[in-house]
Order: structure tokens, then C-alpha cells, then sequence
């Protein structure tokens, strides 16, 4: 599964550079879904998105305002 396997690369790189705090956005968090994973992994803190202006409401508000 392509996508689950840049995401979780993805990570890896993030965690290097030493960034306390991962947000993952995504659409398909349910159980089953592609974004699931990474999610409810302990390394993220999981948004479920439902558009793109969700996805940039939701990094305004709740990363870049927080």
C-alpha cells in the first residue's frame, strides 16, 4: 500500500528532525480506512478532515492558533 508506506516514511524523517508534536490530517480515519493507522498512532495527534477547507481550517485553528 503505497500511501501507508510514504506516510509511515514520512514519519520517520519527522521524528529525526526532532519535532515534538505531529499532527496527521485525514479523511479516511475509521477503522478499515487507508488513514486509520496513522491516526491512532501514539507518534500523531489524529484530525479527521472531510474536505480541503476542513484541512485548512483545521491547521489554522488548531496548530498554527494554538
Amino acid at each position: 500500500c503505497p500511501n501507508v508506506c510514504a506516510t509511515a516514511y514520512s514519519l520517520q524523517c519527522v521524528e529525526k528532525d526532532g519535532f515534538e508534536d505531529t499532527h496527521f490530517l485525514g479523511e479516511k480515519t475509521y477503522t478499515g480506512g487507508k488513514d486509520h493507522q496513522m491516526f491512532y498512532s501514539a507518534k500523531t495527534i489524529g484530525h479527521t478532515a472531510t474536505s480541503p477547507e476542513d484541512t485548512a481550517n483545521q491547521v489554522t485553528e488548531s496548530i498554527i492558533n494554538a
